[in-house]
């Protein structure tokens, strides 16, 4: 089996849920990613882009397609890059962004975001294993752009407590992705 045939069928593994699919592409694609981020990291520490490289990474196995003519590695790329510095433009916390943005940075035509649109539930389902109730609802407003003081209100809870359960999530979330 050729490199290409095997990129693809983890591709097909990681939409399927495999953990262990992702954990593999990430090895392979490694490099690549190190190189994109180190060539981004002057203002935001390496670790925070090395993250978005992974969910980015994640983000184009769930929407790949063979069949668009194009390899597993330029797409990721493609992707990858179109994250890291969309990243870098809002300055802020990059884990910010909403899920909606997050799927449009690979959704370059309406075939690809159809496909996208296909992988949100994937990638819901995904997080929706990891974390625990409180740590999904708070993650969840958070990536709809409300504040800390605007999660704990909808949510009946203390900033603080919404601080704690957005820092789990997030150490959950890098775990998973490295």
């Amino acid at each position: 089996m050729d490199g290409k045939k095997e990129t693809t069928q983890l591709a097909a593994e990681v939409k399927s849920g495999s953990q262990s699919a992702f954990s593999e592409l990430e090895e392979r694609y490694r490099p690549m990613i190190r190189n994109e981020v180190s060539a981004r990291c002057g203002r935001v520490a390496f670790d925070d882009l090395y993250q978005e490289a992974m969910i980015a990474l994640f983000a184009a196995a769930s929407a790949f397609d063979p069949d668009r003519g194009v390899t597993f590695g330029a797409f990721a790329r493609v992707c990858v890059c179109h994250r890291l510095d969309s990243a870098l433009r809002r300055g802020a916390d990059p884990v910010c962004e909403t899920l909606s943005d997050e799927i449009g940075l690979c959704a370059d035509s309406p075939e690809a975001a159809l496909l996208a649109d296909e992988s949100y539930g994937q990638r819901l389902r995904f997080i929706d294993g990891m974390l625990t109730d409180q740590e999904r609802s708070a993650f969840m407003l958070y990536l709809e752009g409300l504040s800390y003081r605007d999660i704990a209100s909808r949510l009946g809870r203390t900033p603080k407590s919404v601080d704690g359960a957005l820092r789990r999530s997030k150490e959950k979330l890098r775990r998973a992705f490295q």
